[in-house]
């Protein structure tokens, strides 16, 4: 592999919004599982992109000692539509370290993100993701979140337009 992949990494992956929300404690968005958008991961010259990168971007108020924590699973489809949605198995997709758990140190405001690798090779065509967001204080403590998947593997580069 020519070094230049590393150098320049930028223009062999994509992006694309996978998912975002809000939560407060003990009410709306909290606990509750959000479906991402279906995401295709052929692009209609011949191959499909074989990993990604989950990045959830998370800002939080939590009193202290109060935790977020973001449980997430991916689902496959053989259409936009979902036909056939079915979780990906766990076994399938590497270093998938879920769930996550933000401790918050003094009350206050938390910012920051969670990484998750993905092997797509198994994956059907179209992916989604399914992230909850659980705050444990009640009715107090609020976040919000966005999710993006970096597709990388694909068979020609570069491949720098950010996906539809």
């Amino acid at each position: 592999m020519s070094l230049n992949k590393f150098r320049d990494g930028g223009a062999f992956c994509r992006s694309v919004y996978a998912g975002g929300g809000s939560a407060t404690a003990g009410g709306a968005g909290d606990n509750t599982a959000a479906n991402g958008p279906w995401v295709n991961r052929d692009q209609g010259v011949g191959g499909m992109f074989r990993s990604a990168k989950l990045v959830i971007s998370y800002t939080a108020a939590l009193g202290a000692a109060a935790t977020l924590t973001f449980n997430a699973k991916m689902q496959d489809a053989t259409s936009s539509g979902g036909a056939g949605a079915a979780d990906i198995a766990a076994d399938t997709i590497d270093n998938f370290a879920i769930p996550a758990t933000i401790v918050g140190t003094g009350a206050g405001t938390v910012t920051g993100t969670i990484e998750l690798d993905l092997n797509l090779a198994k994956a059907k065509q179209y992916l989604r993701t399914v992230i909850t967001p659980d705050l444990s204080a009640a009715n107090t403590d609020t976040c919000t979140w966005q999710a993006t998947l970096i597709m990388f593997g694909f068979d020609r580069d570069p491949v720098t337009k950010t996906l539809a």
